[in-house]
């Protein structure tokens, strides 16, 4: 269930910094998913913390913003007290430490972000192919929102980023044949040729699809 509340918590923080006035639906809604993330696996915790201040960084630096980021701080704080009371009357720091200690080096996501192929995938699948269309699609207009997004938990927790990277991935892999579809039916091109043809974009992706392949 992580991967649903991380979801679901990107959509109501995104909503809630993006909207002019305060909303306490989205802003009870955003703190509750991020709460439901930490809650269902210690490096919940970890992501859910990297996504909620990644998202201030692009949309909330301002006072309502601010305000607005540290309602969402006091719900998760208030709703993970009794848990984290809890697990460490319990068990100690044993769990976090272990969580902590088997994480990778930030630079192997670094190479996971050159070569496509999060979940696991051998080679380079359809939708990752698609993916990569997307990524050069923003770029190209100036929109890198959803890419930065993508490289947020492979810079984070390398181990764990295939579940929570594959969000964005899966929104870039739309972007991109959204774009394909479009260029296809109604630029006139005849055939993938003459699209690829037509397209600097297109060119770029297939350069690049084929080095990797």
């Amino acid at each position: 269930f992580a991967l649903i509340f991380y979801l679901l918590a990107a959509a109501f923080t995104w909503r809630m910094f993006t909207a002019e006035h305060i909303s306490w639906r989205d802003v009870i809604l955003a703190g509750v998913f991020h709460l439901l993330t930490v809650l269902s696996h210690p490096e919940g915790a970890i992501h859910a913390a990297s996504l909620g201040i990644f998202l201030f960084a692009i949309r909330g630096r301002s006072k309502s913003g601010m305000s607005k980021a540290v309602l969402v701080g006091l719900v998760v704080l208030l709703g993970t007290t009794p848990w984290l009371d809890n697990v460490l009357t319990t068990h100690g720091f044993e769990p976090f430490s272990s969580v902590m200690g088997v994480r990778e080096n930030p630079l192997i996501g670094l190479w996971y972000m050159l070569v496509p192929g999060i979940g696991g995938e051998q080679g380079i699948s359809l939708f990752t192919v698609f993916a990569i269309f997307g990524a050069f699609i923003l770029l190209w207009h100036k929109q890198p929102l959803i890419l930065l997004w993508y490289f947020l938990p492979l810079l984070i927790d390398p181990r764990s980023a295939d579940g929570f990277s594959v969000i964005p991935l899966a929104m870039l892999a739309g972007v991109g044949l959204n774009e394909i579809l479009d260029h296809l039916f109604s630029s006139g091109a005849s055939s993938w040729i003459s699209a690829i043809d037509q397209s600097r974009v297109l060119k770029a992706v297939l350069g690049y699809v084929l080095l990797l392949g």
